[in-house]
Order: C-alpha cells, then structure tokens, then sequence
C-alpha cells in the first residue's frame, strides 16, 4: 500500500520534475499549501515527515521577503517505478493502476505498467514446484467489487460472481422457462402453495468442508430477514428441519412463485458457522469456485474439487479492476472482455472471437417522490416524462440499442407514452405546462454514475432548454446506493437488468437499497405491495404477464419511473477460448470456459 508521505511526494515531486536532485528549488508555503490542498501549519507537518523519511530537505527562508528552499534527494520517474512495482508486487493491482493513472502519462512507470497488464491478463498456465500444472486465466472489468455477500448484492457483475462461488436451492432458467434442481434434488408443494418441502442433495460440502444440512440452509435464509432484500423471505412464517436434508418451508400466505424466490442470487446458500477477511462476512458456499481473495479490485477464484456438479475446466480465475486509462492497451492475446458499455474496446486482432449481441439492460430514470418538491406533483413527473429525448440518448450510441417503453417483454404496454419533446410544442409552451404542473425554477439534483454520464448530461441539457434547472451528481460505482444519497437526490438515472424473470422484476421494485423503492411514498409502496401479492397469487403465466404489464403501465402513467434506451451486450474472446456463453446476469459463466491446447489436423489432399 502506497504510504501518505509517499503520496504527497509524488505530488511535490510531479510539479518539479524537471529540477534536478540536490538543487536549491525556492518556493512559499502559500506554494506548497496549494500543492498538497491544506493548510500552511499543515504543510509543515507534512513536509517535515518526508525529511524524516530522507526524500527531500527543507530550508525555511528566514524574515520578511525570504523564501524557502526545497532541495530534492529523489527524481519523479523512479520514485514512481520504485512505487509501482512494490506495489504490483505486494498484488495492490487496483492501486498501482490507479497511481500511475494519476501520475504516470509519459513516464517509464506507465511503459512499465503497459507491458505489465498485457502479461499479467489472459490465460497463464500456472506451475508450482512438485504439482500438476494449473490452468488460469486473468480477465479485467472495469468497476470495483461492492461485495459478494449475496444478502447484500445490487449490482450484476458482483451478483455474477457471487454465481460462481455460491448455489442456491433450485437453479431457473429465464430462456426456457424452467427449473432444475442445484443444492435440492427434489421438492413439493402443497395444493394452496403455502408449505414446500426441499430435499437436500446427500454429500454436499461447503468449501471449507462443512457438511450441507438442512439446518445449515435454514441459518442462512435467516440471515434475509435482516437484510435489504428482506423482501424474498418476507413470505416466510416458519423454517422447519424434518431431517437433516429435508427442509420445510411454511408461507403467512400463497406464493406460487416460490420457486423463483429460493432460486434468486440473493438467496444463496452460506456457511453462517465463521467469517472471513472482513470484506464480504459470509464467503463461504458450495459453488464450483472457491473464493480465495477479495478485495473492491481484485477477487481470485480457485476450482473446487469437491464440487457437487462437474468441476469446472480452468483451475484459477482472477478479476481485476483496470482503468479505462489502459484499456487501449490491452492486445487482446488470451484474453476475455465483457462489452459492459465503459468506453470503446481496443482493435483487436481478427483472432479474437465475438459472442452475439444480447440485451444488456434498460437505462432508468426514477423520480423522487418522498423527498419534498416538484417531483411530488404527478403532472409535474408527466411533464418530465414527455420533454426527455430518447432519440438524443440513442444517438450518443455504443452500446445503446433502441428506444425504451418499457421493459423487452412487456414494450407494448406503454408505446403511447414516450413522444420525443421537439416534436410537440415551444420553449414557451413548455414553460407554461411547468408552471401549471407548479414548478417554480427548482433545481433538481440528478444522480449517477460514471457510465452513465454522458446520458445525464444529454438530459440536463433537454431539461434545461425547455426551463428545468438540473445539478448533476456523477458519483463511483459503490457510492450510488447510499441511503442519505439517495434521500437527497431528485432523479437517479441506472440501467436496469431484469434478466431472470419476473423475480428480477421484483427486486427491482422492492430491493430496499434499490433505485425505485427508495423514492416510492407510502401510497406508491401500498399499491405495489397489492400488485406483487397479486403476481405472486397467479399460476397461469400468461395472466401473470397482463398483470405485471398493468404494473408498470401503472407506475409509468404515475412518473414514477421513466423509461428511455435498450443496451445491447457482448463478450470478446481470444479465439483459442472455449465454452463462452452468457450467464442470466450477462457474463461469460467461468464454469464453462476452457482452453484449446491441440486439434486435429485436417488432412493433406
């Protein structure tokens, strides 16, 4: 880890890089106050460290009139190198990428770094003294880890990997519709659809060895009821053992989607018995992969033997956050891109491979309809509504598809609502609806991440014009979900990613660190409540299809949510890759992947 002092060195250093060592540099403390962003009394402090750590020396100017001097022991570049391997070495991946980011362009640290990535990503083949060769293979995203606690997952990516290290009771498949048993073999359920007896799969062990049990299921369900998606065991009146791999579920009330309910990331299976490093609590499943190492920009992946399924073909997958700032140079050789949207890929050579194109998610934009204001005018939402440009959103492009009106499976349920702005009325006319819809010059604060910049400020723009005054808050990947943040804000622009059914639909509405419940008032939440009771009531799914379409028919017509583009998504792969195949959640699933070493050769004519 890159100490402090070392930091407000490189800072020093950066802006007199071109001085030589052990020259008389004069300078003020006004100076250096703006160098390291504090305080004068706190630039002597600071600056009386790194003369203790012998980096520099200090000579304060004595009287009115006379500077300091400063009088450097170490050059910029390789005080930067020296930093950027020690910490590549220490596995500090995300933080010497993100040092030479900041301090590199141009310097051997960020030759250094370049060639590095390119040999550290793809596929190695791994050889420890006195053991069979294993087969790894190092892949990049580009966004930090929040956390693989599945009670506590909101984004895809980590719920992804959550997938790889964890099972849950049954296993469902959006494309044909069906389920297939994972960690239960068999189970039941009486005629009214409020008991389900699960029987266990015989044998199972968690990675650390610990025998799966039905009691070890019932802890970890119970670890939902204390959680933001308390929502999928909120039918849930009493777990009862019946044996040690039989597990009796009874409901307060029908649910004829349970299934979809045991089935969904969130309830995964975890040993409750112990804890890890402190970064995720319960890292401890039955899936294919055990997790040896977390971090926010790093997760290691290693094959598990015991696995109660297939094992899977490579031994050792390693996920590692990179800057966009390398992304163009990366060579592509080994390796596996998932397309998410953050930013344009690099031209790679014609031996990489390229899966079909898929949908991605739904970009989202959710007013705030508890926080005091406008927004709590629904004419003033459908005004909203009706002024935002989906046609200037889909041409920014790149992954961007095709206009929104509502999720893939139910469009038809509200084409009427979404007409462009330009094609109705004036800035005039506009102005007039606003202040009929009793908006009186507000600013409203608008919220999103990184990725989604760029769409932000096409909206703010549109809003502006017509009279809408927008702040934008562009904030990390982690931040966004922050409660106070999100009671603060007035929009929140995401992409929504509904891809295992109508329970993702679900989370969609009821996760509590979510991006709709949140900004739902007391009567919103009554009426969905009264509509996912109703779904959940309904076995034909084809009347459960018109239901959930009268649902967000419904919270469309109220503003409540808006919808504007379709994403597409795919994955870019060496060709020497095998198994690529998407996930639910929009990933290539690393059980799969394998690589081809040798092939049959085709013969002479």
């Amino acid at each position: 880890m890159l100490s402090t002092n070392d930091y407000y060195f490189l800072k020093l250093r950066q802006v007199y890089r071109h001085c030589p060592n052990h020259q008389e540099i004069p300078v003020s403390s006004q100076e250096l106050a703006g160098i390291f962003v504090c305080t004068p009394r706190n630039v002597k402090l600071i600056v009386n460290k790194l003369v203790e750590d012998g980096l520099l020396d200090f000579r304060p100017g004595r009287g009115r009139g006379n500077t300091s001097k400063l009088i450097f022991y170490r050059e910029f570049d390789s005080f930067l190198l020296l930093k950027t391997e020690a910490l590549l070495k220490e596995q500090a991946i995300g933080e010497a990428l993100e040092l030479v980011k900041e301090f590199g362009e141009g310097t051997e640290a960020d030759r250094f770094l370049v060639g590095w990535v390119n040999s550290f990503f793809g596929y190695k083949k791994l050889q420890a003294p006195h053991q069979e060769a294993q087969d790894a293979l190092v892949i990049p995203i580009y966004r930090t880890i929040t956390t693989l606690d599945p009670t506590r997952v909101i984004f895809d990516s980590d719920a992804h990997l959550i997938m790889q290290a964890f099972d849950t009771l049954v296993k469902y498949d959006a494309e044909r519709e069906a389920f297939s048993g994972a960690l239960a073999h068999a189970w039941e359920t009486n005629g009214s659809y409020t008991e389900w007896l699960f029987h266990l799969r015989k044998g199972v062990v968690f990675h650390n060895g610990r025998p799966l049990t039905a009691e070890a299921v019932k802890q970890s369900f119970a670890r939902l009821f204390d959680s933001p998606h308390r929502w999928v065991v909120d039918d849930i009146d009493v777990m009862e053992v019946k044996s040690r791999h039989a597990l009796l579920f009874r409901l307060k009330r029908p649910n004829a989607l349970f299934l979809h309910f045991v089935a969904f990331t969130p309830a995964s299976v975890v040993d409750t018995s112990g804890i890890s490093d402190g970064f995720v609590r319960f890292s401890v499943g039955t899936g294919p992969f055990v997790l040896e190492k977390i971090t926010p920009d790093h997760c290691i992946l290693s094959a598990f033997d015991a696995y109660y399924g297939y094992r899977p073909h490579l031994d050792r997958i390693e996920v590692v956050r990179v800057s966009e700032y390398f992304k163009e140079s990366l060579d592509g050789s080994g390796q596996l891109f998932m397309n998410l949207g953050e930013g344009q890929l690099p031209p790679f050579p014609t031996r990489l491979g390229q899966s079909e194109a898929r949908y991605s998610g739904t970009n989202v934009l959710t007013l705030n309809m508890r926080k005091k204001g406008p927004l709590q005018n629904k004419s003033f939402r459908r005004v909203l509504d009706r002024m935002i440009d989906r046609e200037a959103l889909l041409a920014l492009g790149g992954i961007r598809h095709e206009i929104a009106c509502g999720f893939p499976f139910s469009e038809t349920a509200g084409r009427a609502r979404n007409v462009n702005a330009s094609t109705l009325s004036s800035a005039a006319d506009w102005g007039q609806e606003l202040r009929d819809a009793g908006y009186l010059g507000e600013t409203l604060v608008l919220t999103t991440y990184q990725r989604h910049e760029p769409d932000a400020v096409c909206i703010r723009e549109t809003l502006l014009r017509y009279g809408v005054r927008i702040q934008l808050q562009i904030l990390d990947w982690a931040d966004v979900p922050n409660p106070e943040i999100l009671r603060r804000t007035d929009m929140l622009l995401f992409e929504a990613t509904p891809h295992e059914g109508v329970i993702s639909l679900f989370d969609l509405f009821l996760f509590e660190w979510g991006f709709i419940y949140p900004f739902l008032d007391p009567e919103h939440r009554h009426r969905l409540e009264d509509y996912v009771n109703r779904l959940k009531n309904e076995e034909d799914p084809a009347a459960r299809f018109r239901e959930y379409k009268e649902m967000e028919q419904y919270f469309a017509d109220e503003g409540a949510m808006l919808f504007l583009v379709h994403k597409i998504i795919d994955i870019t792969y060496d060709s020497s890759l095998e198994g690529v195949a998407f996930t639910s959640r929009g990933w290539a699933d690393f059980r799969e992947l394998w690589y081809r070493h040798e092939q049959v050769q085709n013969e002479q004519a």
